[in-house]
């Protein structure tokens, strides 16, 4: 046997030693009304420009407000790829409304 089908051997039988102990019985299972980032993931179809204003405020209150400088070049890169990153340049569109609204009041 080469060296490496002795090594692929050995990790085989290490993950199938762990594995018969139980020691991979977590749930992996996925749960899609899990929190993120503080927030509840459920599916509740909002846009993607009120999440991203939801997102502005949850960082606000977490003291991580993001400047989104490289705005201007996603934004053209969207247009270049006939709208293919429309989820991200909406979200974004969403955390600078909130961002700047924010800004006009004072803080």
């Amino acid at each position: 046997m080469k060296e490496t089908e002795v090594k692929t051997q050995s990790l085989h039988d290490y993950v199938k030693k762990n594995y018969e102990n139980g020691n991979y019985s977590r749930d992996y299972s996925y749960h899609p009304n899990q929190r993120v980032n503080g927030q509840e993931n459920s599916q509740d179809n909002a846009s993607d420009y009120d999440r991203g204003v939801r997102q502005f405020y949850y960082d606000c209150e977490h003291g991580k407000v993001r400047h989104w400088h490289s705005y201007r070049l996603l934004f053209l890169f969207n247009k270049l790829l006939n709208g293919r990153l429309n989820e991200v340049t909406d979200f974004m569109e969403g955390y600078r409304a909130a961002f700047n609204e924010w800004k006009k009041l004072g803080h």
